[in-house]
């Protein structure tokens, strides 16, 4: 739990965050001796300020859905993931999520927005094997990333 891993490209991984993106935390402990309470922390806040600000998650009304948004953006950057978002909503795909898009996915039924969100998460992911046959190898684990939902809490609210 955890251990700073490397990636298939050669990039320290730890918490889920990438070296190769994030380079500056070489410079720092975060992937030899920080402890994990720490390591954590720095985490969290690098996720609040990269993904989950970007994708406005506390303007969405529906935790699942929120939740389900940040998962796919630090899979597939916030760019990528606001136009899935946008085709899942039924708006234009522009890749920045403001009043219109928040607007169509609030307005959505959760379960609806899922299903859709899903299909077009499936849907980049045949892309993206198309444009890089060597990744088939991840396809599997991406698909069960995909089709993994958020729980919902046992007073039946989103979680």
């Amino acid at each position: 739990y955890g251990k700073t891993i490397v990636d298939n490209n050669g990039y320290k991984v730890r918490f889920g965050i990438n070296a190769k993106y994030h380079q500056y935390l070489l410079r720092t402990t975060y992937y030899t001796t920080m402890l994990n309470a720490e390591a954590i922390t720095t985490a969290m806040n690098l996720y609040n300020i990269t993904e989950w600000k970007t994708m406005q998650g506390d303007s969405i009304h529906s935790q699942r859905v929120a939740s389900k948004l940040l998962d796919l953006s630090v899979n597939t950057g916030t760019a990528e993931a606001a136009k899935l978002a946008q085709r899942a909503a039924n708006v234009n795909a522009d890749g920045v999520v403001g009043v219109i898009t928040l607007a169509a996915i609030n307005a959505m039924d959760e379960d609806e927005f899922l299903k859709n969100l899903i299909y077009w998460w499936h849907w980049f992911i045949a892309r993206e094997i198309r444009n890089k046959p060597q990744d088939i190898k991840y396809e599997k684990a991406w698909i069960v990333r995909a089709d993994t939902l958020p729980p919902i809490d046992s007073t039946g609210a989103s979680s």
